[in-house]
């Protein structure tokens, strides 16, 4: 769904069973965030739009995949427009394909990798990962009673 006027109106919600990236890969995007109004430029962030996404999961998941598609093509909501990480060249810069459902993860730690964003903190030039999962998971009695956050950095997404 889409508004083009800051949310008085949106477009008609998807067909289900329509879903934009289907399969586990990519099935929970969160946008990777620049500080208010996307001020914080790095990364070609004025240029495309870059969201990641855990194995599908809410809780507890093993990795996250990284896309992104051109700002100026976001509007569009299709996902031909997008592109994902496959890979890194010896540069270690990445290497963009189209394909989401075998993108490589950009990070991973298994059990313990929920839905969350990355968030880039301009004032000090570092890319931040909120992480939680369920630590006890095995344990019928304290299941859902504790949960254990991890915070990641980076110098980039």
């Amino acid at each position: 769904m889409k508004s083009t006027d800051h949310g008085l109106t949106w477009s008609p919600a998807p067909k289900l069973g329509h879903a934009m990236f289907p399969g586990r890969v990519f099935s929970n995007p969160f946008f990777v965030h620049y500080g208010k109004d996307g001020r914080g430029v790095k990364d070609g962030s004025d240029l495309f739009v870059y969201a990641v996404s855990n194995d599908g999961t809410w809780n507890n998941g093993n990795w996250m995949t990284l896309g992104r598609i051109s700002a100026g093509l976001i509007g569009r909501l299709d996902p031909e427009d997008w592109e994902f990480v496959h890979g890194f060249d010896d540069k270690s810069q990445p290497i963009w394909r189209p394909r989401h459902d075998n993108a490589l993860y950009i990070f991973r730690s298994p059990g313990r990798t929920s839905m969350t964003g990355i968030h880039y903190i301009a004032t000090l030039d570092l890319y931040i990962m909120p992480q939680w999962h369920y630590p006890r998971l095995d344990d019928p009695k304290r299941r859902w009673k504790a949960s254990r956050w991890e915070l990641y950095s980076a110098p980039a997404p």
